[in-house]
């Protein structure tokens, strides 16, 4: 399965480079391909020059490099709805860091969320098989025939009769469960836990005490 490319507002070419919290107005972008750990750089002289629509250019020269994931400190409405549209994820930060560390938070919240995919595909295959497994069936089949006859001078009789009876049953159950809305959301490296806000996913949440991206509750 390949991994989200991603974008780091940069105020430099270089890992060492510090994090711009500007997105349309960043001078550079660091982009990151956690499938093979390579790193590119590139300029945004073009839309830092412009007087308008410095977002929307970013955000679609950001998508034409097949970028999935934009790290940088704030997007505009304009800029967001056009990365919205592209289908890529917007993950703000507050604290100014490299780029190098930037990077890093990333790769740490890509295997927490890795392990957790993990996790939840291993739940449900072994839910499939017991339900499988308990599952049963049962028939029953009977069936009886006489017959009987008398003859004799004066009188004769004769009787005859048979019966069978069968049955059968089976019964099967199964059990499963997951997670909707509601629960918390918990920090990966200090575990610090906060309530999840409906439609903001625990991966775009910081950890107030550490600046940690948070995962769902019950993923780690």
């Amino acid at each position: 399965m390949q991994r989200k490319k991603a974008a780091i507002s940069s105020k430099g070419p270089d890992l060492d480079s510090p994090m711009d919290p500007r997105f349309g107005r960043s001078p550079w972008f660091v982009l990151f391909s956690p499938d093979d750990a390579s790193v590119e750089a590139v300029s945004n002289e073009q839309s830092m020059e412009m007087a308008h629509g410095a977002g929307i250019q970013t955000a679609q020269m950001l998508a034409d490099k097949g970028v999935t994931v934009v790290i940088t400190g704030r997007v505009g409405p304009k800029a967001q709805d056009t990365l919205e549209a592209a289908e890529i994820e917007i993950l703000t930060v507050a604290e100014r860091r490299t780029v190098a560390e930037e990077i890093e938070r990333y790769r740490n919240r890509l295997a927490v969320v890795e392990t957790g995919r993990r996790a939840n595909d291993s739940a449900s295959t072994v839910q499939s098989e017991t339900e499988t497994e308990m599952r049963g069936a049962g028939g029953g089949r009977g069936g009886g025939r006489g017959k009987g006859g008398g003859r004799g001078g004066g009188s004769g009789m004769g009787s005859g009769g048979g019966g069978g009876r069968g049955k059968g049953g089976g019964s099967g159950r199964g059990m499963g469960g997951g997670m909707g809305q509601g629960g918390r959301c918990i920090c990966p490296h200090c575990r610090t836990t906060v309530d999840h806000q409906p439609g903001v996913p625990c991966t775009q949440v910081e950890c107030p005490k550490c600046g940690t991206l948070m995962v769902r509750e019950g993923m780690v």
